[in-house]
């Protein structure tokens, strides 16, 4: 069987068609049924395998997403605390040299 250029579905679809031999001596060229049992549930994990991951992945782009965000935003609350800061300093500073004159 080719392989390559064959998604998972078309594989077992392939599989399927070449017959399943229920003969004791497995002639006819087919595959024994417990071969495309294995060979249908190896599909079937394949996609659940498939499915958990691109939801994994999707998971992953909103937490990304999520925390560049809340990054931009404590940023943005640093730079109010910095002038904050500057501006309780300069009113120290201003109220020293007003109660010493």
């Amino acid at each position: 069987m080719d392989f390559e250029n064959k998604d998972k579905e078309q594989i077992l679809r392939d599989a399927g068609n070449r017959g399943v031999v229920y003969k004791a001596d497995n002639s006819g060229g087919g595959i024994e049924a417990h071969e495309y049992e294995k060979l249908a549930i190896t599909v079937k994990c394949t996609q659940d395998l498939e499915k958990a991951i691109n939801k994994l992945v999707s998971q992953m782009k909103k937490s990304t997403e999520s925390n560049d965000r809340l990054s931009r935003k404590i940023y943005f609350l640093n730079w109010i605390l910095v002038g904050a800061t500057v501006i309780i300093a300069l009113c120290t500073v201003l109220n020293l040299f007003a109660t010493t004159n």
